[in-house]
């Protein structure tokens, strides 16, 4: 076991250029309270984020449900510094996002759990925090509604954050109610993805309101596709594609 927890400094952050360099122990949680401090954040959601680190992300390649929209963590990757076993240390990328120079090797790394060496510190894209982020939950009494459902707001103009498919075990663990089928949508400054998936659904008795994303996300990253506890941290949570 290789802990890394001591390597947790924030080395840079460029809020013109919305980059941030920071060492592989640093925790997400703690990241993104110093980068919301100049209005950006790391788009990436990904289960326990007190816990989860900036290089254990990155090495496991977690993302959470808004990577219906802004992608994974490989797509957020800039720059990376790497140990290698012989203690040889690596650096590819850049520090800015316009970066074409040679193959993109960092992105190697990225998913590979630390078999091809040790993440000690990553360079990174950030975004403006939205003004506007809201959570809406709608059930269906039978799955292939619900289906149907993201599958009008998937092909409309609208473009949701993050788009979960719920069945009812998943539905009990984000506080929703039993049985039936639901949708969890989350909307980033626009509203009327969720009022779309609300006319063809029905409100959730005791459904979370709007803006009580982090309990609903906390739930939600619990249960595996199907509904069932995770039992691993590395385990994703399904997402529903945007093609």
């Amino acid at each position: 076991m290789l802990g890394l927890k001591r390597m947790c400094r924030l080395i840079e952050h460029e809020p013109g250029d919305l980059t941030t360099t920071a060492e592989a122990g640093i925790p997400l949680a703690a990241l993104q309270g110093e980068l919301a401090k100049r209005g950006q954040w790391l788009s990436l959601d990904p289960p326990w984020a007190e816990r989860a680190t900036l290089g254990g992300i990155l090495a496991s390649n977690a993302s959470g449900p808004r990577r219906h929209l802004y992608g994974s963590a490989r797509d957020l990757l800039i720059g990376l510094t790497v140990v290698m076993a012989d203690g040889s240390v690596v650096r590819g990328g850049g520090k800015v996002v316009k970066n074409v120079a040679g193959y993109d090797l960092p992105k190697l790394f990225i998913g590979s759990f630390g078999t091809l060496g040790v993440i000690v510190e990553a360079t990174v894209k950030l975004r403006p925090r939205p003004d506007v982020d809201r959570l809406v939950v709608a059930r269906f009494h039978h799955l292939k509604d619900a289906g149907g459902a993201a599958r009008a707001i998937t092909g409309s103009d609208l473009v949701p954050a993050a788009l979960e498919l719920l069945d009812g075990e998943a539905l009990r663990a984000v506080g929703a109610g039993e049985g039936g089928a639901g949708l969890l949508i989350g909307v980033d400054g626009i509203r009327r993805a969720g009022r779309l998936a609300m006319r063809r659904g029905e409100p959730a008795p005791g459904a979370p309101r709007p803006g009580r994303r982090p309990a609903c996300w906390t739930g939600r990253r619990a249960t595996r596709c199907g509904g069932r506890a995770a039992r691993s941290l590395a385990k994703p949570s399904a997402t529903s594609p945007r093609s």
